[in-house]
């Protein structure tokens, strides 16, 4: 069961915010549609252009595209992302069948406003959804979830589709303790605006949500989702042979080797832990090193 907290006080322009996920075997049905905005017939015209807008948008998702934004010269601005672990026949499905009258959920999500939003990493608002159980007791943060979470986070920075999704498995006394976690930007950003809306959506999913074995967060420009159990496509997760979602440990000089002692031509952007910064390790594999403020109030779990 989950619960659903929503803000709703930073409501500052009309557009509509669709949050859709489901299982990837399930059958869509709607999980959340949220308008905003002037209705009724002064806002006829504003509908017909945005039926006509869907029609672009469901054209391109039948061309295998995972992500597009348009305004046609309408004065609407629209897009559509489809979570990056989905095939692109999902993909297709989902939008295809995205319309004013009947929007499925599926795991995509669409965004249509009268003012040009791209580019603009808006976390506002945003609507978080936690599972009911605790990891161990309220009190106690999930400390290694948090760590593969902020990982992610710089790893996204570091590809064309900044969106990222990976498992942690380690070993508490004889039980292993595997968290999954997926975060994913729209890719109107730029890594350095993707990385401060995750990380800005990340500090909101901590103060609800840090002692749940599971939660997720949207917002228009990106979201995040941890839980204990598995609920990604397996199948389109790409993911190196060595890559076993393991935790690695590196040396201090190890990291300053590999991102250039900090340089700032490897700083990829900063959030509110910290500035990331792009490396490459000896065995050529590129990484994302968070280099945590002194005002993070972070440790060595979460670096």
């Amino acid at each position: 069961m989950f619960s659903l907290h929503n803000s709703t006080a930073f409501l500052l322009q009309s557009f509509a915010v669709l949050a859709l996920t489901s299982s990837i075997n399930s059958q869509p049905n709607l999980r959340l549609n949220d308008c905003y905005g002037t209705t009724g017939t002064a806002n006829a015209s504003y509908n017909s252009n945005l039926a006509s807008l869907f029609e672009s948008l469901s054209s391109k998702a039948s061309q295998n595209y995972s992500f597009y934004n348009d305004n046609s010269n309408i004065g609407i601005y629209s897009l559509y992302l489809c979570r990056g672990d989905v095939s692109n026949e999902s993909c297709r499905s989902c939008v295809s069948s995205a319309n004013q009258e009947n929007i499925n959920s599926c795991p995509s999500s669409a965004r249509c406003a009268d003012v040009n939003f791209f580019g603009k990493p808006d976390t506002q608002p945003w609507l978080i959804m936690s599972n009911v159980e605790n990891t161990t007791s309220p009190d106690q943060p999930n400390f290694y979830a948090r760590g593969l979470m902020e990982g992610l986070i710089g790893r996204a920075n570091i590809n064309d589709r900044l969106f990222e999704a990976d498992e942690q498995t380690l070993k508490i006394g004889d039980r292993p303790l595997t968290s999954y976690g997926l975060v994913q930007c729209t890719i109107d950003l730029d890594v350095g605006s993707c990385e401060k809306c995750l990380s800005d959506l990340m500090v909101e999913a901590l103060n609800c949500c840090e002692s749940k074995i599971g939660w997720r967060i949207s917002g228009p420009s990106c979201f995040l989702r941890s839980l204990s159990m598995h609920f990604m496509d397996s199948s389109m997760q790409a993911r190196d042979d060595d890559d076993s979602g393991a935790m690695h440990y590196f040396n201090l000089t190890t990291i300053l080797t590999a991102t250039n002692n900090f340089s700032d031509v490897n700083k990829l952007g900063e959030g509110g832990f910290g500035p990331v910064y792009k490396g490459k390790l000896i065995n050529g594999k590129e990484t994302a090193v968070k280099r945590l403020s002194m005002k993070s109030k972070q440790g060595l779990e979460e670096f």
